[in-house]
C-alpha cells in the first residue's frame, strides 16, 4: 500500500508541476493536462480514504474525490487539443463533454441509495469505456498532427510531439494497469500493480518536463486556424503569380530561411495570407509543403558553403547554423533525407574531388 501512496502523492506532484507551467510554455495544454492528473490523482486519495477511513473523520473525501472520475477523460482530450491545435480555444459547447461529471455528482452524494443495486456496475463500466474513448480520440488526433506538422514547420523535430506521444502511452498503460488491476491481484498481488503505477508516473514527469514550446508566438495578422486541410483556392492567377515572386524574393534575396524561428505562421505574416492561403500555394502552386519548401533552400545553401573554400574552417554544426537549421540532429538528417548522404560525407566527397582535379 506504501507504493500506492508514494504514486498518489507523485501523481499530485505531477499535477501541481503542469499547472503551475513552470517552463512558461503551453500553457493553456498544460493547464489541462495538470488538470488531468490531479483527477487522476484526487482517485487514488479517494481510494486511500476509503480504505484506511471507511467510517472515520475523513469518510467525506471519498466522494469528494470520485467526483473527478468522469471528468478525467475530456481534460485529457481537451489537452491533446491544445497541444495539436495553434490556438485552440475552449468553446461552449465543449462544457457537453462534463455532463457525465455532473450527472455522477447526485449519485455520489446520496441518490445511489434510490438506484438498483447493477447501476453500480454501469456506472464503473461507464468510467472505464469513457477513458477508453477519450484516449483513443486524442491519440488519433495527435497522430493526425504529426502527419500534418510538415505543412506547418520547417523543423519537424520541434513541433512532433515525440514527447506527448510517450505521455500518452504512458497514460494508455496506467489505463490498462487500472483495468487489468483485480486481474492481478489474483495472479501477482496488489504490488506490481503499484510498481507499474509509479513507474509510469515518472517516466510521465520525465517526458512533461522535457516539452518545449510547440508553437512559435504568431503575429496579429495571421489567422489562427490550422493548416491541415488544405482548402480550394482563394487567390486568382495574378494574386498567384505575384505571391510567388514575393516569395522568391524573400528566399533568395533576404534570405528567409536561414531564419531559426521561420514557421507557416511567421512566413504567412510576412506575405499578409492566412494559414490555409499560404499553405494552398506552396502545395497546390509551388508543389511542396511547408517543410520541404524551407529545407529546399537551407539544404542549398549548405551545400554551397561545404563547397566553398572559405568555409572549410567553419564546423558541420556551424554550417548548419549558417543555413537555417537550429540543431544538428536536425541538419544531418534532413540532409540526408534530400542528398543522400550526410553533411560529413558530402564535404569529404567534395574534398576528394578537389583533391583528384575533379
Amino acid at each position: 500500500m506504501l507504493l500506492f501512496y508514494l504514486g498518489c502523492g507523485s501523481m499530485l506532484l505531477l499535477a501541481f508541476i503542469l499547472l503551475s507551467n513552470v517552463k512558461g510554455i503551453n500553457t493553456a495544454a498544460n493547464r489541462w493536462m495538470g488538470i488531468f492528473y490531479l483527477f487522476a490523482g484526487f482517485a487514488m486519495l479517494g481510494a486511500i480514504a476509503a480504505q484506511t477511513n471507511a467510517g472515520g473523520p475523513w469518510r467525506f473525501l471519498v466522494p469528494l474525490m470520485e467526483s473527478t472520475r468522469f471528468a478525467m477523460a475530456p481534460a485529457l482530450y481537451f489537452a491533446i487539443l491544445h497541444y495539436t491545435s495553434v490556438r485552440y480555444r475552449f468553446r461552449k459547447n465543449d462544457l457537453l463533454h462534463f455532463i457525465p461529471a455532473l450527472l455522477f455528482l447526485p449519485i455520489l452524494f446520496g441518490a445511489s441509495r434510490y438506484l438498483p443495486a447493477w447501476m453500480g456496475i454501469v456506472v464503473g463500466l461507464s468510467i472505464k469505456l469513457q477513458i477508453i474513448l477519450y484516449w483513443i480520440s486524442g491519440y488519433l488526433q495527435l497522430i493526425r498532427h504529426q502527419q500534418n506538422i510538415a505543412n506547418f514547420t520547417a523543423d519537424t523535430t520541434r513541433s512532433d510531439l515525440s514527447w506527448l506521444k510517450n505521455l500518452m502511452l504512458l497514460t494508455g498503460i496506467m489505463i490498462i494497469n487500472q483495468l487489468l488491476s483485480p486481474f492481478f491481484r489474483h495472479t501477482t498481488g496488489t504490488t506490481f500493480p503499484y510498481i507499474i503505477y509509479l513507474a509510469a508516473i515518472y517516466c510521465s514527469c520525465y517526458y512533461a518536463l522535457k516539452q518545449g514550446d510547440v508553437f512559435p508566438p504568431l503575429s496579429a495578422t495571421v489567422s489562427l486556424s490550422t493548416p491541415g486541410a488544405i482548402e480550394p483556392a482563394r487567390l486568382n492567377e495574378n494574386d498567384v503569380a505575384a505571391l510567388k515572386q514575393q516569395l522568391d524574393k524573400l528566399m533568395l534575396e533576404g534570405k528567409l530561411y536561414t531564419d531559426q524561428e521561420l514557421s507557416l505562421p511567421l512566413l504567412a505574416g510576412k506575405l499578409n495570407l492566412s494559414l490555409h492561403e499560404l499553405s494552398w500555394l506552396l502545395n497546390k502552386e509551388i508543389g511542396k509543403n511547408f517543410y520541404q519548401y524551407i529545407n529546399h533552400f537551407r539544404i542549398e545553401q549548405a551545400k554551397k558553403l561545404l563547397q566553398s573554400p572559405s568555409h572549410l574552417h567553419l564546423s558541420i554544426l556551424a554550417i548548419g547554423f549558417d543555413a537555417g537549421f537550429n540543431s544538428k540532429t536536425t541538419f544531418n538528417s534532413t540532409f540526408k533525407k534530400m542528398v543522400g548522404m550526410t553533411p560529413r560525407e558530402f564535404r569529404d566527397l567534395v574534398v576528394r574531388m578537389d583533391a583528384d582535379g575533379q
